[in-house]
């Protein structure tokens, strides 16, 4: 477990880091060890970690889009430029794709986590 040492001796434990950590190594973050005695390395690294997370690594429920991308309002174009690409790859060789052109993924609508519970009306009368 990656556990922080705070100033007063209690752990912290980053168990989101920890969900990220186990998600992404693949993608090129470790861990290198268990635990830190230092609160400001514990931080550097994760402000370098979510740097990442959030500004380089594609994240598959938003159409491998990394979320600064969205958030900024540059999805769209990015959506575009990917499907400019696959048109050009169609108009080479389109006896390499096989039933039709090629279509790049399209940003979802919305995107929950943890979808929150639909709030009744206050109108509505709720049954027990």
């Amino acid at each position: 477990m990656y556990r922080v040492l705070a100033e007063r001796g209690k752990y912290f434990h980053l168990y989101v880091l920890l969900d990220l950590l186990s998600r992404t190594s693949s993608a090129g973050w470790v861990a290198e060890r268990e635990t830190t005695a230092d609160l400001t390395e514990a931080r550097t690294f994760c402000w370098s970690f979510f740097d990442w997370y959030n500004n380089h690594h594609r994240h598959g429920g938003i159409a491998m889009l990394a979320p600064a991308q969205v958030h900024s309002g540059r999805a769209d174009a990015v959506v575009a430029g990917r499907q400019a690409v696959l048109d050009a790859a169609w108009a080479r060789n389109p006896e390499r794709f096989v039933s039709r052109p090629p279509e790049a993924s399209a940003l979802p609508s919305e995107v929950w986590i943890n979808h929150p519970p639909a709030i009744p009306s206050p109108r509505t009368k709720v049954t027990k």
